[in-house]
């Protein structure tokens, strides 16, 4: 699945960078409606194939890879040689990413600090991601499971007061009807999913407007913290109502 538009030009001027990492075991063209959608209002979004290969879920290496990726931006605006160097602003960077991949997301923004900010698309902070301590503005965007144990909610608010603590701008929106499959292309295939099986990785959220959601909010971040577009993030939310700030 992809979008394009034919003999489309450039975009001129320089872009602000987003570099974004899959969740684990899956891989960045699992994404292309999302990612494409945000590049396609003046992002250049880098974006990691997979996660490095691990045992466990890889939070440090893949928040090491994020860091290169800002690392290789920073590279290519360097060398003015042709469009692409140029249309690449390093000093506008944010860190993006699903699941594992936006744990780590937000570890590695809290290890460069000169990042404008991080998202987390419903990554549990374990292991290693736990002790990240940004102090950049980060979005949380979390599914909802209404099954899920009073423990488990208890244990993810208490973990998410501590990474959000010396964040400068931290916010936490729940997705009602989302489940942790909803943020991926995947999502538009649910309807041909039996309903039984249905149940574990996708909610009752109309799969095109959950993705149309999680591109508006993740762009409108990267525009107000990203571009210093003041309130762009306010102002998209509002159009978005099922995303509900968890309470501190």
């Amino acid at each position: 699945m992809g979008f394009a538009v034919a003999n489309a030009h450039p975009a001129t001027g320089a872009r602000p960078v987003i570099v974004f990492a899959p969740g684990w075991h899956m891989m960045a063209q699992d994404y292309r409606a999302v990612l494409e959608d945000i590049a396609s209002r003046g992002y250049v979004v880098m974006a990691l194939e997979r996660l490095p290969e691990s045992q466990t879920p890889p939070y440090a290496a893949t928040a090491r890879a994020l860091t290169e990726g800002e690392a290789l931006a920073a590279g290519i605006a360097a060398d003015r040689m042709d469009w692409l160097n140029a249309a690449i602003d390093s000093q506008k960077i944010v860190f993006v990413g699903h699941s594992v991949g936006g744990a780590a997301a937000v570890l590695a923004a809290s290890r460069n600090p000169t990042v404008k900010g991080a998202v987390n698309l419903d990554g549990d902070y374990a292991n290693e991601a736990a002790s990240a301590r940004p102090t950049v503005p980060v979005l949380y965007m979390l599914s909802y499971a209404p099954d899920e144990a009073a423990s488990s909610i208890a244990r993810r608010a208490e973990v998410w007061r501590q990474v959000k603590a010396k964040s400068s701008a931290p916010l936490a929106l729940q997705v009602q009807g989302f489940r942790h499959l909803n943020f991926m292309d995947a999502a538009l295939l649910a309807e041909q999913v039996p309903l039984k099986a249905r149940a574990n990785g996708f909610g009752y959220y109309i799969p095109a407007a959950g993705l149309r959601m999680t591109a508006d909010l993740v762009a409108a971040f990267c525009d107000e913290y990203g571009n210093g577009n003041g309130w762009a993030l306010a102002q998209k939310r509002v159009h978005w109502r099922d995303a509900i700030p968890l309470a501190d």
